[in-house]
């Protein structure tokens, strides 16, 4: 039997990075040039360019990154959030930890 579609001989996204399982992508929604990913290796990461080479890694979380989400305005604001039962906001083109919000309970999926 053969594939309905064929895979591409070049991988668009690089296979390094994460080093664990990917919880959640979003694309920028602005230029679509930016993607952020969230993953069980307790960090989430930014990538760019045409060919989304990473840019940032956004460590802090002391448990793995459930969702994280990329504000639409071009101005870098990230948002994570993870089994450390918290919230944790990140600003700017270095994205340096502007604010970190606690949660009672762990926090699961989306933010939004």
């Amino acid at each position: 039997m053969r594939p309905l579609i064929a895979a591409p001989a070049a991988a668009p996204f690089p296979a390094s990075g994460h080093t664990s399982l990917i919880s959640a992508v979003r694309f920028e929604p602005d230029s679509g040039h930016y993607l952020l990913t969230a993953g069980y290796d307790n960090t989430s990461r930014l990538w760019g360019g045409p060919r989304f080479r990473l840019l940032r890694t956004l460590a802090g979380h002391e448990g793995k990154v459930m969702g994280a989400d990329i504000s639409p305005d071009g101005s870098f604001t990230v948002a994570t959030t993870g089994y450390d039962r918290t919230i944790k906001v990140w600003r700017g083109a270095g994205c340096h930890l502007a604010a970190v919000l606690m949660r009672d309970a762990p926090l699961f999926g989306q933010c939004k």
